[in-house]
């Protein structure tokens, strides 16, 4: 008689189990679709950096290409930074980073280069050259770097200032990468 109760309790066991295995390999199966092999879930797909015709400007899906309202400097924020009428200044939404740039007259740019090292010595070098001088720095609860960038006859300054928590260095670093001076053939793509 314990005999058929059995056969019971064991095929009952079968069913559980392979309700088990279904939702398992359900879930396993959703998994597969929705985490990347590193263990973390996809996010949205990046949009390809373009080249702005007529240009060697590359711009990241996401970002803006800004110039001065006097068209001698052009830089690149992210699309979502509110910008000031001139296109002078730009800042993350929340207030941590904010970029100020401008076309400044020098009679020389190496002058001008070691005005700015004499005036920052406490700042870090990250790049001297001919055509770009970008130290950093900190200021009380503030980071900030400095970008001049020459073509020889024109100049353009930025500054950059960010809370150090929020730094957010691979953005400040892009931006301060993309600090150049204009030519009226970068604007040429947004006439046609």
């Amino acid at each position: 008689m314990g005999g058929p109760a059995r056969a019971e309790e064991v095929s009952e066991l079968r069913v559980v189990t392979r309700e088990q295995r279904l939702r398992l390999l359900a879930l396993f199966t959703m998994l597969t679709i929705c985490v990347e092999p590193n263990g973390s879930a996809q996010g949205p797909q990046r949009q390809h950096a373009v080249r702005i015709p007529g240009t060697d400007i590359m711009l990241d899906g996401g970002w803006q290409l800004l110039w001065t309202a006097d068209g001698r400097c052009s830089y690149a924020v992210p699309a979502s930074w509110p910008t000031s009428a001139g296109g002078r200044r730009t800042t993350r939404p929340d207030g941590a980073i904010s970029v100020s740039v401008s076309a400044i007259d020098a009679v020389s740019a190496s002058a001008h280069r070691a005005a700015v090292k004499a005036a920052m010595r406490s700042a870090t070098v990250r790049e001297d050259t001919r055509a770009r001088l970008w130290i950093e720095g900190t200021d009380g609860p503030w980071a900030w770097q400095h970008v001049s960038v020459s073509d020889g006859a024109r100049m353009c300054n930025a500054d950059i200032e960010s809370r150090p928590r929020d730094r957010a260095l691979d953005v400040v670093q892009k931006i301060a990468s993309s600090v150049r001076v204009a030519y009226d053939g970068d604007r040429q793509w947004t006439k046609r």
